[in-house]
């Protein structure tokens, strides 16, 4: 028994001298995956950039450009009204509003005539705005400025009345003599508190983002999809170690006494130590490359990944995933190791393992958002070894440990490098 504990020692060695012999060359080519990955994801990045910009919404604003109360409407509301984040307002003509809604450059255009100041000064309210929008723009954005129109229109409306009614209260008899004077200024007054409302009805309510899926932002969902990728794509690099084996040496160890569940266990874990090695040098890099792009991932920014200080670095906060990475590492590694033990030759082994990194990352929603799958699918794509891994890393990217995935990466680990040790002990 000590004997065969020793041999395996001997074999472990072997083979870590193996993997630092052909170390550099590895990661060299684990770069140039490194690199395309990262092209890969600079696109999806760019891509929420375009869509964070048409989310806001742009809106022309019809009226006579030399009345004053119109331009500091839309001054107030471009730089001191929070919709000023969801709402870009143009002061255009009539003829220039419909022609840019019909080239489908404004979602909408509101359209003030004259008098309408006048009308709400006197409460007469008999001048009224038209609100004017495309009959084909049917969805959730029209609905959204039909509503918000209604909302308007009937706080408008209702303030009026308070006013109104205050002033009346305020002059008659049960409160006492007020000269007109005050009652004005109490009206002055009651307006301002309205406004003032208004302006801060960002602090009436929370808005919760629920993410693209897990509960992560669309940046953070994809920077886990990524990372998964590239532990896919970092098996072929080591196709030279595992591709071309010899069968003389596995019969020799195993007299020995070292097991082919000993010799695949001992092949894996230095696979597995050389992969974390490249993840450990790739993701401070990567880290820099986000940071120096401009790009802001929600979940590091608020340092949720390993409860770091706010003024920590980006590649720092990226070396805080290791933690999660190890895991995640163990599972992918365990299903390229079996997938080089049942495809022996060189061409085949490389090819295998290209084909199936993109396969299981198209289904571990690598490329599309797992979400968007059917459930049945979404449950499949979980229990593969690449969505345990993703699942696994979007964790950690919040801030936390999720035991079930955790535990089922280790079970499928052993069980992965259990079946590569029956293969291989089924060739003689």
């Amino acid at each position: 028994m000590r004997e065969g504990f020793s041999a395996l020692l001997i074999y472990l060695q072997l083979q870590a001298k193996r993997m630092a012999r052909v170390f550099p060359s590895t990661l060299l080519v684990s770069a140039l995956f490194f690199g395309a990955v990262l092209l890969f994801g600079r696109s999806f990045f760019l891509s929420d950039d375009r869509r964070e910009a048409r989310n806001t919404i742009r809106i022309g604003v019809v009226g006579s450009f030399d009345d004053p109360f119109l331009q500091l409407a839309v001054t107030a509301l471009k730089n001191l009204d929070s919709s000023r984040f969801t709402a870009d307002l143009t002061v255009l003509t009539e003829n220039e509003a419909a022609s840019l809604l019909r080239r489908g450059e404004l979602q909408a255009y509101v359209v003030i005539p004259e008098g309408f100041y006048e009308s709400v000064d006197s409460y007469r309210n008999d001048v009224q705005i038209t609100y004017v929008s495309t009959s084909g723009a049917v969805g959730i954005g029209t609905v959204m400025m039909n509503e918000i129109a209604e909302v308007i229109s009937r706080l408008l409306t209702e303030s009026e009345n308070a006013v109104y009614g205050m002033q009346v209260y305020a002059g008659s008899a049960s409160v006492g003599s007020l000269t007109p004077e005050e009652i004005s200024e109490l009206g002055y007054a009651l307006t301002g508190r309205y406004g003032a409302a208004i302006l801060r009805r960002d602090g009436m309510y929370e808005v919760t983002e629920t993410g693209l899926s897990d509960a992560l932002s669309f940046r953070g969902y994809y920077l886990c999809a990524l990372l998964v990728l590239l532990l896919l794509f970092l098996s072929v690099p080591f196709g030279s170690l595992y591709t071309s084996r010899d069968r003389s040496l596995t019969r020799l160890l195993r007299l020995r006494g070292i097991s082919c569940f000993a010799q695949a266990a001992a092949e894996y874990l230095v696979y597995c130590a050389a992969v974390l090695l490249l993840c450990l040098l790739f993701l401070p890099l990567c880290g820099l490359l986000i940071g120096a792009g401009g790009f802001q991932i929600p979940e590091l920014s608020h340092a949720a990944a390993g409860a770091l200080p706010p003024d920590t670095g980006a590649a720092l906060r990226m070396l805080s995933l290791m933690p999660p990475l190890v895991p995640a590492v163990l599972v992918i590694c365990s299903a390229s190791f079996l997938l080089y033990e049942l495809f022996t030759g060189a061409l085949p082994g490389i090819l295998i393992q290209i084909f199936a990194a993109l396969f299981f990352a198209y289904l571990a929603g690598c490329f599309y958002p797992v979400s968007y799958f059917p459930e049945k699918m979404r449950l499949a794509a979980d229990l593969l070894p690449a969505g345990t891994a993703r699942l696994i890393l979007g964790a950690g990217l919040k801030g936390h440990i999720e035991l079930l995935p955790v535990l089922r990466a280790l079970l499928t680990s052993c069980a992965l490098v259990a079946a590569a040790a029956r293969v291989r002990a089924g060739r003689r």
